[in-house]
């Protein structure tokens, strides 16, 4: 019997207190996937989609062998997860795999996607009741799950790709403008990284390398801010590539049987190999304009390398990330 231990890579978008020290995520102390970037970030059922993992360990990022397989089988109506547990293993009829050796893989989503997780009618099973649709979820998305295996233990990460499969609900002409009208998501990504040092506010483009590590002295408290880029207010007013920030996006309203506009939440997921984080987890809910978030790192009392990684997600399943190197000197 194989057995696999399951990482689900998965950020939600309440805030709420932090969890006891020994219970947190920030520490790298092991190998592990900690992002899956999707591009695009949305897709069409049987279009091609370049996958990369970020993968780190306590001496940084690393490049250990990953099989990837997209999942074909949905969860149990009375299963409490969100993928099938066949999905996790290492060979299973509901894997079809695309790729293995590398941290980043190309893969065609399976073509029937939108019937087995999204809103088309499944198709009937012999000796099985007729399935339902899947229901969207508060942003009108659906995902095909992907599964990582890391090929030297049976660690196994699952990561959702959104896919485009058009609206569920509505009439003819709410469907035809949302075709007309609605911009596949672009991944978000920091637009900067603000470290307030001691000697000053150090600010990182991150639109650029990973630059040369930075001093920071044994015990110091850094303030961090992560920022992103403005987008427009407006669907209409998206370019053709959308943007890297909180983007407005369609979506159908039940309750005013109606298409509505809605901006993307965004949040921040914080790791480091050394030092402490005040928070695992900071961001701001769609409602919220502001283009940046904060925390801070406490440098360890002792010298020594340090990386910390700044993960960003959109609400609809888009995700970025930078990386800034830090020397702890005495």
């Amino acid at each position: 019997m194989v057995r696999a231990v399951v990482v689900v890579v998965v950020f939600v978008f309440v805030f709420g207190c932090a969890p006891k020290l020994d219970d947190r995520l920030f520490h790298v102390v092991a190998p592990r996937v900690i992002a899956v970037r999707a591009e695009p970030a949305e897709a069409p059922a049987g279009a091609t989609v370049t996958y990369t993992a970020l993968q780190v360990s306590a001496d940084g990022e690393i490049t250990d062998a990953i099989d990837w397989a997209f999942c074909i089988e949905r969860a149990p109506l009375a299963s409490l997860g969100s993928v099938s547990v066949n999905c996790t293993l290492a060979q299973s009829d509901a894997l079809v795999p695309f790729a293995s050796g590398a941290i980043q893989a190309m893969g065609a989503i399976p073509v029937e996607a939108c019937r087995i997780f999204g809103p088309d009618v499944p198709a009937t099973m012999m000796g099985q009741p007729p399935g339902r649709p899947v229901d969207p979820d508060p942003t009108g998305g659906y995902y095909q799950p992907v599964r990582l295996l890391a090929t030297d233990d049976l660690a196994a990460t699952i990561e959702r790709t959104r896919l485009s499969c058009g609206l569920a609900s509505g009439t003819g002409e709410d469907r035809s403008d949302f075709m007309r009208r609605y911009h596949a998501n672009r991944n978000p990504a920091p637009s900067a990284i603000d470290l307030a040092l001691p000697a000053g506010t150090t600010t990182i483009d991150a639109s650029q390398p990973t630059p040369a590590p930075i001093a920071v002295s044994a015990g110091a408290r850094v303030a961090i801010t992560v920022h992103w880029t403005e987008c427009s207010s407006a669907v209409d007013q998206l370019g053709a590539d959308g943007c890297s920030g909180a983007e407005p996006y369609l979506a159908y309203d039940d309750a005013r049987a109606s298409l509505v506009e809605r901006r993307e939440a965004i949040r921040v997921g914080w790791y480091a190999t050394n030092g402490t984080l005040d928070q695992d987890q900071t961001g701001v809910a769609a409602s919220d304009p502001t283009t940046s978030t904060d925390d801070a790192w406490v440098a360890p009392d002792v010298a020594g390398p340090a990386s910390l990684w700044f993960v960003v997600r959109d609400d609809r399943g888009g995700v970025g990330w930078f990386r800034i190197d830090l020397v702890v000197t005495t």
